[in-house]
């Protein structure tokens, strides 16, 4: 099924839908969530302690079922997911749809769903006020990756640090290692100011870098997003970014 609203070949389109909290957050729209949640999410939903928590559990639940339901005719409360290889979330059910590939990430303020057409996907975002460490970066980059961020000055330090890690992150879930140890130095990413990433990989760490295509953006301007993609002809592949709230319609988006 092409994916909306574009008429290049879905294979070479991969769409980032993005929700912020404080659009689609209020406690009518978490009613109507409420309504698309298997037994099993609402069992895991009400096992959190903070209310932030429920609240970015619901949202991210109902952005990925109205998301997959945009590219088959699936109601959103009918969508059934499970754990594949290494813990990578995957559709369970319908099994009558097209080969969808997904993946979700969520930070305070914001939630995003990228979604591919046969390719692995992966996506992370993080709020760009965090506090920026030099001894974190030394144990999860590369010996490369951290030297860079010292040259750097603090605003330009705090932007590339936050670069690497949802670089890193989106890889990782890309390739469905999160229950495997990355090692700082399986790769490095160098970031051309103004273009997009590259990456290499380490003597050890097996994948080939003519696979993979990056993307870095600024969903609502206060966060970082990267999205990692493995595809047989990465130069062919067009990011396409969506806001949008959950059951709210086209006019809403």
């Amino acid at each position: 099924m092409p994916f909306p609203g574009d008429e290049s070949a879905a294979g070479d389109r991969i769409d980032l839908w993005y929700v912020l909290e404080e659009r689609a957050g209020s406690p009518e729209w978490l009613r109507r969530y409420e309504r698309v949640l298997a037994p099993e999410e609402a069992e895991r939903r009400a096992r959190f302690s903070r209310e932030r928590d429920r609240r970015l559990f619901l949202l991210s639940r109902a952005l990925v079922r109205t998301t997959l339901s945009r590219y088959a005719p699936v109601d959103p409360a009918v969508w059934r997911f499970e754990s594949g290889l290494l813990g990578k979330p995957e559709i369970a059910a319908p099994h009558d749809r097209p080969p969808l590939r997904f993946n979700l990430t969520h930070t305070p303020g914001l939630v995003a769903c990228v979604v591919a057409l046969g390719h692995e996907v992966g996506v992370d975002v993080e709020r760009s006020d965090r506090r920026v460490s030099l001894a974190v970066a030394r144990r999860a980059f590369s010996g490369e990756e951290a030297a860079s961020l010292e040259r750097l000055g603090d605003d330009e330090r705090r932007e590339a640090f936050f670069d690497l890690w949802t670089l890193r992150e989106a890889y990782v879930k890309a390739r469905g290692a999160g229950m495997l140890r990355v090692p700082g130095d399986a790769l490095t990413f160098r970031l051309e100011p103004g273009g997009e990433p590259s990456v290499t990989f380490g003597a050890g760490w097996p994948d080939d870098p003519a696979r993979w295509r990056f993307f870095r953006l600024r969903p609502g301007g206060r966060h970082h997003c990267a999205v990692a993609v493995r595809c047989p002809r990465p130069a062919d592949l067009v990011l396409r970014v969506r806001e949008t709230v959950p059951l709210a319609g086209e006019d809403g988006d």
